[in-house]
C-alpha cells in the first residue's frame, strides 16, 4: 500500500464503470463523486480508464479522499498514464494492490481486484457498463458480500448502459437518481441541502434556439445531423449553438459535436 488508510475511510463508496463511457456516464460519475466526497464519503475504484479514472479525479478535486485498487504490482502501474494519478491519490488516499510490485496487469487479476473494490466499500455504485462489462463482476461480489449495489439508469438504446438497466430490471441494484438516495439506504443525514438543479426555461431561449437545444441529448450529436434534424443551414445552427454555448447549455466536441451540459 501507497499513502495511508483512516477511520473515515469506512465510509467509503466504489464508483466503477465503462472504460469507454459516454459524455452522459462521464459527468455523471464526476458529479457522483463529488457530491459523495462532499458528504463524507471516501471513492473507492480501479484506476482504470473512463468511469474509474473519472472518479478518482473527481474525488480529488473536491478535496476529498480516494483509494485506487490495483490489478497489478507497483512496478507496472495500469494504464500506464494514470502514472501520476495514482502519486496525487497517494497524498489524499492510498493505492492499494494485493499483487507482488512486478505483477503484470493480466486480465486474471482484475477480478480479485474488482473483489477487493466492493470489499472495502458499503456499497457499490455502477454508473456505465455493458450487458458483459467487468464492472458487473464487482456488483456480483458485492452482493454475495452483502454490500449495497445501486446503478444509474442509462438510454435502453445505448449498449453502453446494458448491465447497468439490467441489474435494476433484476432487482439487484437499486436505481439512484442523486447522491441523496444513495443516503437514504444508509440511513444517512445531510450535511448540507444540495443546490437545486437549474431549471431550464425554453421561453428565455429564441425559437431557434430552443429548437436546437431540444435536439441534443447527453450523446454527441454531428453538426450536420443537427442541421438535418431541425431544418436549419449550418451557418444557422452554428450560430445558434454558439449562444447556447455562451449560455452555459451546451458544448462542442472534437468534430463538430455537440452536446448537452
Amino acid at each position: 500500500m501507497v499513502g495511508d488508510l483512516i477511520e473515515q475511510d469506512k465510509k467509503a463508496l466504489a464508483i466503477v464503470g465503462s472504460r469507454t463511457p459516454s459524455p452522459y456516464g462521464t459527468k455523471t460519475a464526476s458529479d457522483f463523486s463529488r457530491d459523495l466526497v462532499n458528504e463524507g464519503f471516501t471513492v473507492i475504484s480501479g484506476l482504470a480508464r473512463g468511469i474509474d479514472t473519472t472518479a478518482h479525479k473527481a474525488a480529488l478535486s473536491a478535496g476529498g479522499r480516494t483509494i485506487a485498487v490495483l490489478g497489478s504490482g507497483f512496478k507496472n502501474i495500469y494504464p500506464s498514464e494514470n502514472k501520476k494519478l495514482a502519486k496525487d491519490i497517494s497524498t489524499s488516499g492510498a493505492v492499494i494492490t494485493e499483487f507482488a510490485p512486478d505483477t503484470k496487469p493480466d486480465a486474471i487479476n482484475f477480478p480479485a481486484r474488482n473483489r477487493i473494490i466492493s470489499g472495502l466499500s458499503l456499497g457499490s455504485l455502477i454508473v456505465e457498463t455493458a450487458e458483459k462489462g467487468g464492472a458487473l463482476h464487482t456488483a456480483a461480489f458485492a452482493i454475495d458480500q452483502g454490500r449495497e449495489v445501486f446503478a444509474i439508469p442509462g438510454n435502453i438504446n445505448s449498449l453502453k448502459s446494458g448491465g447497468t438497466n439490467r441489474l435494476i430490471q433484476d432487482g439487484n441494484a437499486k436505481l439512484v437518481l442523486n447522491v441523496a438516495d444513495i443516503l437514504i439506504e444508509f440511513k444517512i443525514v445531510p450535511k448540507s441541502t444540495p443546490e437545486p438543479t437549474p431549471v431550464i426555461q425554453l421561453s428565455e431561449l429564441s425559437m431557434f434556439e430552443e429548437k436546437i437545444y431540444t435536439t441534443i441529448g447527453f450523446e454527441p450529436l454531428h453538426i450536420d445531423q443537427i442541421s438535418g434534424i431541425t431544418g436549419l443551414n449550418i451557418s444557422e445552427c452554428l450560430i445558434n449553438l454558439l449562444q447556447l454555448e455562451f449560455k452555459g447549455l451546451v458544448r462542442q466536441q472534437p468534430g463538430k459535436n455537440f452536446v448537452r451540459i
